[in-house]
């Protein structure tokens, strides 16, 4: 759907976001869309449960180590045992992060930008591929997307894009028509 409120040619860009009709609403509106807020809880909860097994994991491999080295009196095996605590310590900080982010991006309204965008395929030194770009003109930062979502949006054309608060995500767009 565009500023007329005309939905033609907005369906490929509705499928690669994963939106619909009453989410675009909802974002006009300052609002998480209602679909929008259940990927957003699916995303946590998945990454939440992630994020707990390698926890889990970690702490139980930590003890281990660290109970086997005092028993063997191996300090290999001792400071393996801390290593695997002080991994285990990034991952509560990268886990307490990552919710912080999402409770951000379900309890604020959407970030609103509004440009031309430009699309960058990112290459490295050796010409090898490294992904895609999206760029608004006027808006500082880049926009990490897939082939899918990449695909969807015309270079050079005028959008309105909704992402959310916390981590950055792309939420919904679109195509902005100046009368």
């Amino acid at each position: 759907m565009n500023v007329t409120g005309q939905t033609t040619g907005m369906d490929p860009l509705m499928q690669a976001l994963q939106y619909t009709d009453d989410d675009l609403k909802a974002n006009q509106q300052g609002r998480i869309g209602p679909f929008q807020a259940v990927r957003l809880k699916r995303t946590l909860t998945h990454w939440i449960a992630v994020s707990a097994i390698v926890l889990i994991l970690g702490v139980l491999g930590a003890a281990s180590f660290l109970y086997f080295g005092a028993v063997n009196a191996s300090s290999g095996l001792t400071l393996t045992g801390i290593v695997i605590t002080v991994f285990n310590a990034i991952v509560v900080g990268l886990i307490a992060q990552f919710w912080m982010r999402s409770r951000t991006d379900l309890q604020r309204p959407p970030l609103v930008q509004e440009g031309v965008l430009h699309r960058v395929v990112r290459a490295t030194k050796n010409g090898r591929f490294a992904g895609y770009i999206m760029r608004l003109e006027g808006v500082s930062g880049d926009i990490n997307v897939n082939k899918l979502i990449f695909n969807a949006f015309a270079d050079g054309a005028r959008y309105r894009l909704y992402r959310a608060a916390g981590s950055r995500t792309l939420l919904s767009a679109e195509v902005v028509v100046k009368d």
